[in-house]
């Protein structure tokens, strides 16, 4: 047995050793040994297309756009594009007062990630040779020149340039930064001339635009585009004269966060291109992406596979291992000095690179895990608009409190934790005050309905009034979670909170998740009272006639400021958020969805048709309340009856109107015709045997009916308002007449009703929409890397 940990621990040992040391070693004397693969270089000007990807770089895209104007290259040969991400700090407007032949602007709606953007450039642009670049990149004169006369030789497919940082005398965190990246050209100098460098970089980056293939959201596009490129038969090379200039994040943490970042998504893109390690197949460039990229991500598990072993040796009085302990011991001491000192201006820079080590490894065990968990950051943010929270360590109370043996296994035990956090399964509890089966009850059963219980457990707690069971327990699923009620007499119910806190310690909660005004503030507090974690998802606001209720409202929203996040599902609500004073670093965005997998059961079937007669059917499934206009419908629909009997129209829905729009209804012509069924539980049914689904609601989140009517391949149209757009775009998802407009309105009906290729064509493309951006699934996946975030990370944005 103790052969087997000895065996364990050095081979444990060993790889780091090897990463760091014994491979740029092995690259030194194979170049040695070698000649390595000549190639030609001549200075050519083919034409060029250069992408400046953005997300709110308002402090330098001008300064970029000077810097990409100053280049030495034919001006007729030069395309420059910005491609903004959903920025929303002024960055758009600021690179519009250049936009001009030369300079272009794509923007990007939905912060759907770097690469995403990349893929929508790539099917405008129109030079032979594309050069990636960010914001905060500001290339050397010749740079471009010095990229592309590598494209002499037809074997290369891409050319990596050298960022060079310019902070190492400011900060620490950009000393230790640089250092490292000196060590990395000097690997990418050797892997070059031996075959090919292993990956790109995101602010100098040149490749054929003809080898570019799309890739998907998730993939991290300087790392899986060379891959592509390397399996189409072509080589990458790294040429040190192209030389940009790049400041750090200037920060150990902010560092820290975006070293996850790569290490999550190109560890999940080498997943997804791990042929490339097949040696047989790609020769020599196996073994540096093994050495050089996966090796290196794996590092930090190695290092706690053998600190355990060491820690285990050394009890057994094994005298190397003692020594090995006492080294691993001091290696701990250096890295917590090193955080101490890490927000002080003079001290010496050397002093903190234990605590860069430590950091960079620790991150990468962070991306990692996240990406084997199924979790890869798509979206990203600039160094400059994150914000983070500084903690510093007291050091003398540290050295006169503990000893050496205590100080290990702190630091193991706090680190094993910190991982088990990630790994092990959250229970959150989902807590709403349902005055019916709104969107956000059916929202709630999405949500819980998606969530992998293996890693989520995901329940329900609701407020009952009057012994009422509340309808939204009749459709949760038990078998994955449970469901609790807690009775409440009035708005606010102090034996309610103390239930919940009850609830909250009898099942362990590590996050309340609430929705609605009342369950925010009864959530907040109970959740403070419990210690744990709090989540707010704002469903919608309204402005109510009833001033008691417009200040349980307003009491809501200010309650939101003390919720540890908030996570508006539409932008316009993000942006009613915004203006109820949270705090931008609790604020997330994480878009509403529907439970496809509910939706997609009804719509196999729809083409069966229940109806006893040929009639069209109009419908309409939704809450029946004033901004709802439900009055504009009936006279639309009237209006249309009158020119063509064979139709009739279905109202899905109750609440406050519901009698004054029947009262109205009686009044028409077509009054025999029209339906209000109120609540229904097969409204999916119902739904998958409209021929139109309608709306002329005033004012919407993203309507969850909406999202229904369209996934279930159903035309729609409906007034053009902030939410419905997002769902419904005009002459694409659906039709879309100004807010007011019922004769176009009309019209829209009428050809959705008479034209059925329009209506197909609209339909599955809505249908495709949906199913990529607004799943369940989706949904489900960014809440769970939010709750895990939120119980192991001090979170920054």
């Amino acid at each position: 047995m103790t052969t087997l940990v000895i065996i364990i621990t050095l081979v444990a040992l060993f790889i780091p050793i090897y990463v760091y040391i014994g491979y740029p070693l092995l690259l030194i004397i194979l170049d040695k040994i070698m000649k390595g693969r000549s190639r030609n270089i001549a200075d050519i000007t083919p034409t060029i297309s250069l992408i400046v990807s953005c997300y709110n770089e308002a402090d330098v895209i001008e300064q970029k756009i000077k810097n990409c104007l100053s280049l030495d290259y034919p001006l007729q040969k030069l395309e420059i594009v910005f491609v903004s991400d959903g920025s929303d700090d002024g960055t758009d407007e600021l690179i519009k007062q250049h936009c001009n032949d030369r300079i272009k602007l794509i923007r990007q709606e939905g912060r759907l990630g770097k690469t995403m953007g990349l893929n929508l450039a790539l099917t405008e642009v129109v030079g032979e040779i594309v050069v990636f670049s960010d914001a905060n990149a500001m290339y050397k004169d010749d740079a471009l020149k010095m990229l592309v006369r590598n494209f002499d030789d037809k074997s290369v497919g891409y050319v990596v340039g050298a960022a060079i940082y310019q902070d190492d005398e400011e900060s620490g965190a950009g000393f230790a930064e640089n250092i490292y990246w000196q060590y990395e050209i000097y690997i990418k100098k050797i892997e070059s001339k031996l075959h090919s460098v292993v990956g790109g970089d995101g602010a100098i980056y040149a490749i054929r635009k003809s080898l570019y293939k799309p890739m998907g959201q998730e993939d991290i596009n300087d790392f899986v585009n060379p891959l592509q490129i390397i399996a189409q038969g072509y080589r990458g090379v790294f040429d040190a004269d192209a030389i940009c200039y790049e400041q750090t994040a200037g920060d150990f943490d902010k560092e820290g966060k975006r070293k996850q970042r790569i290490v999550n998504r190109s560890f999940s893109g080498l997943m997804k291109n791990k042929t490339v390690l097949n040696p047989f197949k790609f020769g020599f460039y196996s073994l540096e992406i093994l050495s050089h990229k996966l090796l290196r991500w794996l590092i930090p598990f190695f290092i706690v596979i053998a600190a355990v072993g060491i820690i285990v040796l050394a009890q057994m009085k094994l005298a190397v291992f003692q020594w090995l302990l006492l080294l691993g011991i001091l290696f701990v001491w250096s890295i917590l000095l090193g955080k101490s000192l890490t927000n002080r201006p003079s001290c010496p820079s050397v002093l903190l690179i234990p605590y860069y080590f430590y950091l960079i490894n620790i991150n990468s065990m962070k991306g990692v895990l996240q990406s084997l968990r199924g979790n890869v950051q798509i979206t990203w943010s600039t160094p400059r608009d994150q914000t983070t929270i500084a903690s510093t360590l007291n050091m003398k109370a540290i050295l006169t409190v503990s000893s050496l043996v205590l100080l290990t296994t702190w630091l193991f035990l706090s680190h094993y934790n910190h991982c088990y956090k990630y790994m092990r399964t959250i229970n959150v509890l989902q807590f709403i005050t349902p005055t019916g089966f709104y969107g956000a009850e059916r929202w709630i059963l999405a949500l819980s309905n998606n969530l992998n219980p293996e890693k989520v457990r995901s329940d329900l707690v609701v407020t009952t009034e009057n012994g009422r069971r509340p309808e939204i327990l009749e459709h949760f699923n038990a078998d994955k979670n449970q469901a609790f009620d807690i009775e409440m007499n009035g708005r606010f119910s102090l034996s309610a909170i103390r239930a919940l806190v009850k609830l909250i310690k009898e099942r362990e909660i590590d996050i309340i998740h609430t929705h609605g005004y009342k369950s925010d503030i009864m959530g907040l507090i109970a959740a403070r009272l419990a210690g744990i974690k709090s989540i707010s998802t704002p469903h919608g606001f309204g402005e109510p006639a009833d001033i008691k209720l417009k200040a349980f409202i307003r009491l809501g929203k200010f309650a939101l400021k003390f919720c540890d996040a908030v996570v508006p599902l539409s932008e316009q609500l993000m942006g009613e958020v915004r203006e109820a004073g949270i705090a931008k670093k609790k604020l997330y965005f994480i878009r509403n969805a529907v439970d496809l997998k509910e939706v997609e059961q009804y719509r196999v079937n729809k083409s069966i048709k229940e109806k006893t007669d040929a009639k069209r059917r109009i419908g309409y499934i939704g809450q029946m309340i004033p901004r709802k206009k439900i009055d504009h419908i009936l006279n639309i629909y009237n209006q249309m009856w009158l020119e063509n009997n064979n139709i009739e129209i279905q109202f899905l829905g109750d609440g406050s109107s519901r009698h004054e729009m029947e009262v109205l209804a009686n009044t028409l012509p077509s009054a025999e015709s029209i339906h209000f069924l109120g609540f229904r539980n097969d409204r999916l049914a119902l739904l998958s045997q409209f021929d139109l689904f309608v709306m002329t609601s005033s004012d919407e989140g993203i309507p969850r009916c909406l999202m229904e009517a369209i996934a279930m391949e159903v035309p729609v149209a409906a007034y053009d308002i902030p939410g419905i757009d997002q769902l419904v775009m005009h002459n694409k998802t659906g039709l879309l007449a100004k807010y007011g407009d019922q004769e176009t309105l009309k019209k829209y009906w009428t050809n959705l009703l008479t034209d059925e290729m329009q209506a197909k064509e609209l339909a599955q493309q809505g249908r495709a929409f949906v199913n990529e951006r607004y799943s369940g699934q989706r949904m489900a996946d960014e809440y769970t890397t939010l709750y895990k975030d939120l119980l192991t990370t001090n979170r920054s944005h």
